[in-house]
């Protein structure tokens, strides 16, 4: 059973249509907990079909097996991210009951997985769509967001309580390189587009695939083009996977002894350990 959560707090039924558009995906080896947030609230999802090459630590399934509302807080979550010491960082628009709350909630972050949340910054100002976090070789706590409400990147080198301004674009997703802080990935209308001046800079990729979701992985990244179709790059080429089923929602790549991926699609939530060529489904669509 999840840490602080009890079976009165399951929603009935195991589909995804309980909590609709998914806008992040995230595993936290900590907790065991896979996560969706999605635009009424953050979720625990159902974990008990996912072999022990999944991820590190002890997998935690909500009890039931039925996707879990966090706290019955239905907050619009739209940029997620779990960094890899367990931090969850988020943005998005409150849950509708809480009306002393700002229209944007700037950046917020949990330490509990989800069960409380602390404003970091920008509350009433930023709405990030997309975050992504990483560590710079002098130890700063690096955080890039899309924020919405400007049309630009942020970045900030103190764990987001203070930001600078990025580049002006259009982006659907964002990534970090896994082994250099300052390069940046932005699936935008146009193509792949890659930055090596922490996000000020963007040019076209070479010979990337027409992603519209990108992650980064151990070895390279990973990501699912216009057609549906999955690829991954070791930086050398891309190799073609299979294909997610209608219009993807959310990507997030876990690391452990198998390099799994989380994929939200027309048919719920599946994680896949072999670029969608067999799937686990963990909640399915309605």
């Amino acid at each position: 059973m999840l840490t602080g959560c009890t079976s009165q707090d399951a929603p009935p039924g195991d589909t995804a249509s309980e909590f609709g558009h998914v806008h992040g995906l995230g595993y936290d080896p900590g907790a065991g907990i896979v996560f969706a947030a999605t635009h009424l609230g953050v979720w625990a999802l159902p974990a008990s079909e996912l072999p022990s090459s999944f991820g590190a630590g002890s997998l935690a399934s909500p009890p039931d097996g039925v996707p879990l509302l966090i706290e019955d807080r239905r907050q619009d979550t739209m940029g997620f991210f779990v960094t890899n010491d367990g931090l969850l960082l988020a943005s998005g628009h409150p849950d509708p009951t809480d009306t002393a709350a700002p229209t944007n909630l700037g950046l917020i972050s949990s330490d509990t997985a989800a069960r409380e949340w602390t404003t970091v910054s920008l509350a009433g100002e930023a709405d990030f769509h997309d975050i992504a976090a990483t560590t710079t070789s002098t130890g700063a706590s690096r955080i890039y967001g899309y924020d919405a409400t400007r049309g630009l990147i942020r970045i900030s080198d103190d764990g987001g309580t203070t930001w600078s301004d990025g580049a002006t674009m259009d982006l659907r997703d964002l990534t970090i390189d896994s082994t250099n802080p300052d390069r940046v990935y932005a699936t935008t209308a146009s193509g792949v587009q890659i930055s090596d001046d922490a996000a000020r800079t963007f040019t076209a990729m070479p010979d990337a695939p027409a992603l519209f979701l990108i992650a980064t992985t151990d070895t390279g990244l990973v990501g699912i083009d216009t057609s549906g179709v999955i690829w991954a790059s070791d930086g050398a080429g891309w190799i073609q996977g299979g294909t997610v089923t209608g219009e993807p929602q959310a990507l997030a790549f876990v690391s452990g002894s198998a390099p799994w991926l989380l994929i939200s699609d027309d048919r719920g939530v599946v994680a896949t350990a072999d670029l969608g060529a067999t799937t686990v489904p963990l909640v399915k669509a309605q």
